[in-house]
């Protein structure tokens, strides 16, 4: 546990507290399950709530660095992988656990500005969590759960990283994942994280760095091969260069391009319409295999919903028109075999959304590494 005020201010703290602003995760073991009116702050688990300047406020001293990076090491290990700080505290719904650490996060990437401070570890770890994050909670209405400030607060920490001059640890994954993300933004546009950029930027970026050497960089120039090929429209290599080798992207190599994965899956499918000779019959287990899906059920559904007939237990092609999807959009009962590796897709806590969580040792490894 963190020694008292070391993440949020003394003054802070008893603010908050008289204004009735203590989140469940930073009350007192005595007081987190009571109303917000009766609740006490922790100081050892209170972390800097981000603030909206105001004319006439005087603004706080930004944290130090080691107040930063204890602070987020505390956001995630502590509430990130278990969404909850007290092991009596019931796990806490994704969406809200995700919530109340976005705006955390949002306060320390304001003191890094504010001191002009940094650290690319921070960085990259905060954008590996948006990925995942982004990813678990794709299937919620929009109600429920906006990805807006999400989306914006990975931009943030994308650029964030290359402001760190002495600390770079692993430029090749933040390149893959800045490129794939704009690749998925290109493909399916307002569905997709980011705003699609300049991928050329990537390369300026890369040669700004001096990295020459391909052995050293696989994700990037795997990436790099990706974008080639959208640019090329040759989807069915997307979906090869996504499944071959994959431990060259890893997890969020895959959850970078899931926005668009179904729509990059249909683009394909109407090539191989197109490709095929007239009335060819292909198994359900070769579609899935050619489309990245984990069954052959899942496979046929697909093909279905587009339009394909389905005769003898084979999906016929070049016998219908394909037709557009209803929505493109994730579907974590079809994507999670793929962009979370079916090893790590057998153990999920359901919280109260329905939300879908891996365990804290998955998550853990898909966020520090």
């Amino acid at each position: 546990m963190s020694r008292p005020y070391l993440m949020c201010s003394e003054e802070e703290c008893r603010e908050r507290e008289a204004s009735n602003e203590v989140s469940e995760f930073e009350a007192t073991l005595d007081t987190f399950r009571m109303s917000l009116t009766k609740r006490v702050i922790d100081p050892s688990l209170a972390v800097s709530k981000y603030r909206r300047s105001a004319a006439g406020v005087v603004k706080k001293e930004p944290r130090h660095i080691k107040q930063l990076l204890a602070a987020w090491k505390h956001l995630c290990t502590r509430i990130v992988l278990h969404q909850h700080v007290h092991p009596q505290q019931t796990p806490w719904s994704l969406v809200n656990t995700v919530n109340f650490v976005d705006d955390r996060v949002r306060a320390i990437q304001v003191d890094l500005v504010m001191s002009q401070q940094s650290s690319a570890k921070l960085q990259l770890e905060l954008v590996r969590y948006h990925l995942v994050t982004l990813y678990l909670l794709s299937n919620l209405p929009q109600e429920r759960f906006d990805p807006k400030f999400s989306c914006q607060a990975l931009m943030t920490a994308i650029v964030a990283y290359w402001n760190e001059n002495t600390d770079l640890i692993d430029d090749d994954e933040i390149l893959c994942y800045a490129i794939l993300c704009q690749v998925s933004s290109n493909i399916c546009g307002g569905n997709s994280w980011i705003k699609a950029g300049e991928i050329f930027e990537m390369y300026r970026i890369y040669n700004h760095h001096n990295h020459k050497d391909q052995i050293h960089y696989p994700k990037f120039f795997r990436a790099v091969k990706i974008a080639s090929a959208a640019s090329r429209q040759e989807y069915a290599r997307i979906l090869m260069l996504l499944s071959d080798n994959r431990n060259d992207l890893g997890h969020l190599g895959r959850i970078c391009l899931s926005p668009c994965l179904n729509k990059i899956r249909w683009l394909s499918l109407a090539q191989y319409n197109k490709a095929w000779v007239k009335r060819e019959k292909i198994t359900p287990k070769e579609i899935a295999r050619l489309l990245c899906f984990s069954t052959a059920d899942l496979a046929a559904a697909f093909c279905i919903k587009a339009g394909l007939p389905f005769e003898d237990g084979k999906i016929v092609f070049k016998a219908a028109p394909i037709k557009e999807l209803v929505t493109y959009n994730v579907d974590r009962n079809a994507d999670d075999w793929f962009c979370l590796h079916e090893t790590d897709v057998t153990n999920y806590r359901v919280d109260t959304d329905k939300v879908k969580i891996p365990t804290h040792n998955v998550l853990q490894r898909f966020i520090l590494k």
